[in-house]
Formats: structure tokens, sequence, C-alpha cells
């Protein structure tokens, strides 16, 4: 989980997205972001980190999320 602490200091992304779970870490004082994230249970920092993940999978191939978002769209 370690690994992942780097995230409370920026974005991996040019911009970071409004609903990104680390943006409120981010814009308080470093001590008390790294406070925050180590009083975060494993499961909490887990959904942060998997909420990274699918957001970085998503921009990362915007023509594919696009057809897929459309399939979305079609079928209801």
């Amino acid at each position: 989980m370690e690994q992942y602490l780097g995230l409370i200091f920026g974005c991996t992304k040019k911009q970071e997205e409004k609903q990104c779970p680390f943006r409120y870490l981010r814009k308080i004082p470093v001590i008390d972001a790294i406070k925050i994230w180590d009083e975060l249970s494993i499961e909490e920092k887990s959904e942060m980190i998997i909420d990274h993940k699918k957001c970085l999978s998503y921009h990362s191939n915007p023509e594919q999320n696009c057809s897929l978002e459309l399939k979305t769209l079609n079928k209801n």
C-alpha cells in the first residue's frame, strides 16, 4: 500500500479529475495528508487505489471508452 503514498502529492495524469479520491489529500498540508493516509484502513486505501487505477485505465484509451459508453447507452 505504501507504494501509492506518492498519489497524495500529485496525479500521474496532467490534470486530476474532480472525483479523484486523492484530491482532498492533495489540498491539505503534507504532514496532515500523510497522517490521514496512515490512519486509513487497508480497505479504504484499497478502494482509493482501485478508483485511481480505473481512472488511469479509462483515460488511457479514450476511443475504446467512447465506444463502450455508446454500447451502454444503446442497451438502455
